[in-house]
């Protein structure tokens, strides 16, 4: 199915499909706490995909340094956040 521009998700979308925060729960909760956090914190990139989602998520952990990172909200390594959504580009 090919999707017209107007119908283009952002791949912010991709993880409200069903099943894929019941996968990432699984193995890290918090990532999804994290992810949440980061994006309200930094909007995601409008397009979809591997490519998008690690540029998004090296924008978000290099304006968030980790000496600033708030107590409340679970540090994932960068790495590990990238595996966890993306198991497949591991």
């Amino acid at each position: 199915m090919v999707r017209s521009r107007k119908e283009k998700r952002s791949w912010m979308a991709m993880l409200a499909e069903q099943g894929v925060r019941e996968r990432i729960s699984r193995f890290r909760p918090e990532a999804l706490v994290l992810l949440d956090y980061l994006e309200t914190r930094i909007h995601p990139y409008e397009d979809q995909g591997w490519t998008v989602f690690n540029d998004w998520l090296d924008d978000c952990y290099a304006k968030l340094r980790r000496k600033d990172w708030p107590q409340d909200i679970p540090f994932v390594q960068l790495n590990t956040m990238r595996t966890i959504v993306f198991p497949a580009c591991a």
